[in-house]
Parts: structure tokens; C-alpha cells; sequence
């Protein structure tokens, strides 16, 4: 398949590899995650039948994580693109962020046991499959959802932004 018999891609979540000269490419029309070069965008490998609503690369750069809005965690080797899944029984994940000083610690925006119930941010251990620490997030609004996670610097701080609607009266906001 050449890359523009992949339109519409329906893009949803990008990232590069350690080395920055691949760039992969979630599609969502397609259900695939597309390998290309960062360069000239050309595909190089094309992973089909892939459910996920983000990705971050890891720590050591050598691989993705990915998920789906579930309880299913997908690590994407950046080399030789082989898949492994991880089940987090009765955990969500709508949004991750790995730490870049503690191998296996992630900070999540989900939910689940040990979260409070509803949504919640904190930092969970991937290894032991709980969480370290949350905190219950008080939305204003039914409609409101979470948009993004971005872990500060020194990771002793986090944005979580949300969203209500492009409506009268709704808005986006950061707490």
C-alpha cells in the first residue's frame, strides 16, 4: 500500500522512535498503526487491526505504549514491531505518561479500583498493576470529559485539561 491510497489516514495520535526517523501514525479509519519515515514520509510498515486513543514512547525510547480507553495497555517495539499486551483488570486509561526517572511508574488519567472510582489522576506501578497514589477529579458539568495529561518537569505536577462541549455555556479548562 502507498501512502496516499492510505487517505483519508484519520490521524489520532502520533509519535517518533529514540532515534527520531520513524514517525508512527495511529489511524483510526483504517484501525492501523502506520509506520513511516520522519523524513520523506514514506511507509515502511503498517500494523493492522490496532485499537488505541494514544501513545507516548517509552523511557528507553526502544518502544510505544499504547492504549485504548480500557484496561488494555499495547507496548509497540519501535524496531522490530512486535506487540505485547498487558490486561489491568478493572482499571481505565484514558491518557499515560511515563515518569522519565522511575522505570514502571506511570501517571495516568483514568480510573478504576484503587482510583477512587470515577475519574482520577495519579501515578500508578505497571509492574505491580496498582496504583501508587490518586486523586478524584470534580468535574462541573455531566458532559464533562478529560482532554489531556501533561506531567510537568520534576513530575510533582500535573495539567489535566478538560472538555464540555463546543456549545453555549461549555468550555475547556485546566485544573
Amino acid at each position: 500500500t502507498s501512502f496516499p491510497e492510505l487517505f483519508p489516514i484519520g490521524c489520532q495520535s502520533v509519535a517518533l522512535d529514540a532515534a527520531e526517523g520513524k514517525l508512527f501514525a495511529y489511524s483510526k479509519t483504517w484501525r492501523a498503526l502506520l509506520v513511516m519515515d520522519a523524513a520523506d514520509l514514506r511507509l515502511i510498515h503498517r500494523i493492522d487491526d490496532i485499537d488505541m486513543i494514544g501513545m507516548v514512547r517509552s523511557q528507553d525510547g526502544r518502544s510505544l505504549v499504547a492504549w485504548n480507553g480500557g484496561s488494555t495497555i499495547t507496548v509497540i517495539d519501535t524496531e522490530s514491531y512486535k506487540l505485547s499486551q498487558s490486561q489491568h483488570q478493572g482499571t481505565y486509561f484514558e491518557r499515560v505518561s511515563l515518569s522519565s526517572t522511575s522505570p514502571g511508574v506511570w501517571f495516568v488519567l483514568g480510573g478504576g479500583p484503587g482510583a477512587g472510582g470515577g475519574y482520577s489522576v495519579g501515578s500508578y506501578n505497571s509492574t505491580e498493576k496498582k496504583w501508587i497514589s490518586s486523586i478524584p477529579l470534580p468535574f462541573k458539568y455531566p458532559d464533562e470529559h478529560p482532554f489531556v495529561l501533561k506531567v510537568l518537569p520534576g513530575e510533582r505536577k500535573a495539567y489535566v485539561g478538560t472538555f464540555a462541549g463546543w456549545g453555549v455555556g461549555s468550555f475547556a479548562y485546566g485544573s
